[in-house]
């Protein structure tokens, strides 16, 4: 028969078996860390992932404006590429505000295209604006910055008048 230590071995045996080796706890185990592990790069991704930002192109245009207005004219040079800049951030506004690209018209033909769509009152701003501004990107004429100043303040100006009044609010 059996004696006392043999039993004891044998119910030691068959019934003690370390954690590590139970598959029960393996599967547990692999399944927390995954979720631990998860979580760590969701929160990781979370927090240095870029958030897309949907500007307005009203808010973008303006704030052209404004980095124009801290610009100092020094030199020929200068003066044309700012003046450039001035008529493609009128046309943009253009574009954006009658839905139609004008941008790759000339001064005179965005002109002549307002003629049809903008109000009579500000079409004298915007003939102002872009047939005044041909002859200083075109014809070597030097502009200082108080000009582009003015140039400015009228644009704001054309904007502020044909923009719709819900969509400035809207903006707010």
């Amino acid at each position: 028969m059996n004696d006392s230590n043999e039993q004891i071995f044998d119910i030691y045996d068959v019934w003690y078996e370390p954690l590590l080796t139970q598959t029960w706890f393996i599967v547990t185990l692999i399944i927390c860390l995954s979720i631990i592990v998860s979580i760590v790069l969701y929160l990781i991704y979370i927090k240095y992932s870029r958030r897309v930002t949907i500007v307005h192109p009203f808010v973008e245009i303006e704030k052209n404006l404004q980095s124009l207005s801290k610009v100092h004219i020094k030199n020929e040079q200068d003066c044309k590429k700012v003046f450039f800049e001035v008529t493609t951030i009128m046309k943009k506004y253009l574009s954006y505000r009658y839905n139609t690209s004008v941008i790759g018209l000339t001064d005179k033909e965005v002109v002549e295209w307002a003629y049809q769509i903008v109000p009579e009152g500000e079409i004298n701003i915007l003939k102002q604006l872009l047939l005044d501004v041909t002859s200083i990107k075109f014809e070597h004429q030097i502009v200082t910055t108080q000009q582009l100043q003015e140039y400015i303040v009228l644009m704001q100006d054309f904007i502020k008048k044909t923009t719709p009044e819900k969509k400035l609010h809207k903006e707010s």
